[in-house]
């Protein structure tokens, strides 16, 4: 069951990758990431881990930026990880990035399990079986981004959201999009999410829209 979600929709208006990531927010970023010391082997497990994925494109593409993505806790869990999955629908992109798992598994199954849920809800039953865990992170940021030419991509940074966002829109670029922008953002172990532009945010069930974002 949902603890919470939002579904970001028409995502136009809405903004890395593993390795070495853009340099640390300015001390004045309120919402950096503060980074701590993961034990070994997850510390191995995240850096094998695949920092984005694009799907074949379908037989007739589309020229839009649309996505649905939910965005929901992990079973009301305080864990340090989190994860994404999504598919390349018809007409968007599809998927579910969860916070707050307790690890690099649980959070994938989750966000797996309510792809192929919303795949399903949309009436897209073989599609569900493509749904792909594309990212996981720890303790850390998340973030997806995509392009008019419905190119994606994914990344994560412990040095803040905004730096999540630019890293997921390199990695978009890298798969083919020229126009990419950042869609979503969600941070473990903090209740920490929102749009990449800054037009929404929700902070411990606090939310602030229309630019108020600092």
């Amino acid at each position: 069951m949902r603890a919470l979600g939002i579904v970001l929709l028409g995502l136009a208006t809405l903004a890395g990758c593993g390795g070495d990531g853009p340099a640390a927010p300015a001390a004045s970023d309120e919402i950096a990431i503060q980074a701590e010391t993961a034990p070994a082997a997850e510390t191995d497990a995240r850096a094998a881990a695949p920092a984005s994925e694009e799907p074949a494109s379908p037989a007739a593409p589309v020229n839009s930026r649309a996505a649905d993505i939910a965005i929901d806790e992990y079973h009301g869990s305080t864990g340090l990880f989190g994860a994404v999955a999504l598919v390349l629908g018809p007409d968007e992109l599809i998927g579910e990035a969860i916070f707050r798992a307790p690890s690099a598994e649980d959070g994938e199954r989750a966000a797996l399990e309510a792809c192929r849920e919303t795949a399903k809800d949309k009436g897209f039953p073989a599609l569900a079986e493509e749904c792909r865990a594309s990212l996981y992170f720890y303790n850390a940021c998340g973030a997806v981004a995509n392009a008019s030419n419905r190119s994606w991509g994914t990344g994560w940074a412990d040095s803040g959201w905004r730096d999540a966002c630019k890293w997921a829109e390199t990695s978009c670029r890298d798969h083919g999009g020229g126009d990419c922008e950042g869609i979503m953002y969600f941070c473990s172990p903090q209740n920490l999410y929102g749009s990449c532009d800054g037009s929404m945010q929700v902070d411990n069930g606090v939310t602030r829209i229309d630019g108020s974002v600092k």
